[in-house]
């Protein structure tokens, strides 16, 4: 199918209708729009054969977002950044399908967007050149 084709759109409708957690499903859709910025811009990308779990995307960019929020101890110190919170549902925080609720409720873009979260998550599958230092800064504005 091409991107302009109706049955396209349909059936990645189709797919997202069934995700019952709005929450979760809008950060499916922001996953996959990161995946379609990174296509179109063609950052030197070798790994456009391999099939992408979207979920497994979602779930490495709040384990990002979890690892980065201890680092500062910020709000997920209180819950799922606990040593003994790792991996046990339901989450303390409230959180759905595995993810943090302070993830949830953060906006799309800025510094700590979920969108740049998802861009270092996909940059980490992808394994996209880093900085010098190491870094990968990734901010959707």
């Amino acid at each position: 199918m091409t991107q302009g084709e109706l049955k396209f759109g349909l059936q990645v409708e189709m797919i997202l209708n069934r995700i019952p957690q709005p929450e979760y499903r809008q950060l499916m859709v922001e996953a996959m729009m990161v995946l379609i910025l990174v296509m179109k811009h063609d950052l030197g990308c070798t790994h456009w054969e391999q099939v992408f779990d979207v979920d497994q995307l979602v779930h490495l960019a709040n384990e990002i977002f979890i690892h980065e929020q201890v680092r500062l101890d910020g709000d997920v110190t209180l819950c799922c950044g606990m040593p003994d919170q790792a991996r046990m549902l339901p989450l303390k925080c409230g959180g759905s399908v595995g993810i943090c609720q302070n993830f949830y409720d953060m906006a799309p873009s800025g510094r700590y967007g979920t969108m740049s979260y998802l861009c270092k998550s996909v940059a980490q599958l992808l394994e996209l050149p880093k900085a010098s230092d190491g870094s990968l800064d990734c901010q959707i504005q």
